[in-house]
């Protein structure tokens, strides 16, 4: 386990009430371009940075702490986070392989069963859902994509507020059921059913885990370094062919800008729902330290 920090000073106030965050990240990929962990935990850190700065009421002091999942490394306390992200991999949620297994036993066990706030995206999605098998279910795609993508029919009564936006996306796989206890929020293709999942307790009407098949950490970096990575890598494989390839990066540097000011609004009203940041300067979400 190692550590990462990121301190916000609000630009308008350098006395205002500092919220503490401390989070665990279930590293699932140790080769580049998503990880090794490092990387994958910086991308999270920037985003949440960048969702801070449109806070002009608080400081933020964001501590955090990464685990090797495929080494088999996991809170020894989940209580002493506020919330966990479950992030990317090349892996499939549905394989056998021992650290796989052993993530989907986690999830039940500490996320589930706890009803702990997490954020899931891409192989964290899928890994969510299939954690339930076989009352849900991730499953291989007929084709793999990647690039820029309209999520669609955001229900109304969704903390995204808005119906629809644009996100970057890299995958194969995607979910295919989900069980009773979880709503989807979101469609951009009618053969991947489930683009944005909310899971709730059972006499709750606030979701304690939202996930996303697609990746809203891409759209922090001004490069799109780690975007363009993952589809060199789908291309390679053959995942994608060269006039995909092109077209999309092409379409993913044209649109960047309205991209992430579209994620970070949504990701501010995910971060928000799980209680990560307070929403006004008065309220704070369940388990939120504030110091003045």
């Amino acid at each position: 386990m190692f550590e990462l920090q990121q301190q916000i000073i609000t630009k308008d106030d350098d006395k205002a009430p500092v919220v503490h965050l401390r989070l665990a990240l279930l590293a699932c990929e140790n080769h580049p371009p998503y990880g090794p962990p490092r990387h994958t935990a910086q991308l999270f850190l920037e985003l949440l940075h960048q969702v801070a700065l449109l806070d002009n009421l608080h400081s933020y002091d964001i501590i955090i702490h990464v685990y090797n999942v495929i080494a088999e490394e996991y809170p020894t306390d989940w209580s002493e986070y506020q919330g966990f992200i479950v992030p990317g991999s090349f892996a499939a949620a549905y394989d056998t392989d021992p650290w796989i297994l052993a993530l989907r036993k986690q999830l039940q066990t500490h996320i589930v069963a706890n009803e702990r706030p997490t954020l899931a995206v891409c192989f964290g999605h899928q890994i969510m859902a299939h954690s339930f098998f076989p009352d849900g279910q991730a499953s291989k795609m007929p084709y793999a994509r990647a690039g820029r993508y309209e999520v669609t029919n955001v229900p109304e009564d969704s903390c995204l507020g808005t119906n629809s936006f644009s996100q970057f996306f890299s995958h194969g796989d995607c979910v295919e059921k989900l069980p009773k206890t979880a709503a989807a929020w979101g469609c951009s293709d009618p053969h991947i059913p489930v683009q944005i999942a909310a899971y709730y307790g059972p006499s709750s009407s606030t979701p304690y885990c939202i996930s996303f098949q697609a990746h809203p950490e891409y759209a922090t970096e001004d490069t799109l370094g780690t975007l363009q990575g993952c589809m060199d890598a789908m291309k390679e494989r053959k995942a994608l062919s060269t006039e995909e390839y092109d077209q999309q990066l092409q379409d993913a540097h044209a649109t960047h800008t309205a991209v992430k000011a579209a994620n970070l609004q949504v990701m501010r009203r995910v971060v928000q729902t799980l209680g990560w940041f307070p929403t006004t300067q008065e309220t704070a979400g369940p388990g939120q330290q504030i110091a003045s």
